[in-house]
């Protein structure tokens, strides 16, 4: 996955208006909870070759920490 479909597909998950920038911290926004931990982590093990493991992804505090997990996808 690259760069730009991946800040899309961010987005859309968190359900905001403007595309986020990579260094954006999670913690700020509103729709980073269990539904889009979840719903997150489905995306990812479905673009992904290697599954993603949930315990990286609740340690990421970043959108490009999260784009670390799928890139190699």
């Amino acid at each position: 996955m690259d760069e730009k479909t991946f800040l899309e597909k961010m987005t859309e998950l968190l359900d905001v208006e403007e595309t986020p920038a990579l260094d954006a911290e999670l913690a700020n926004f509103e729709n980073w909870d269990s539904l889009g931990y979840i719903t997150f982590l489905s995306m990812a093990n479905k673009v992904s070759k290697e599954r993603v493991a949930p315990k990286t992804v609740q340690e990421a505090k970043t959108l490009a920490d999260l784009f670390t997990l799928v890139k190699k996808g």
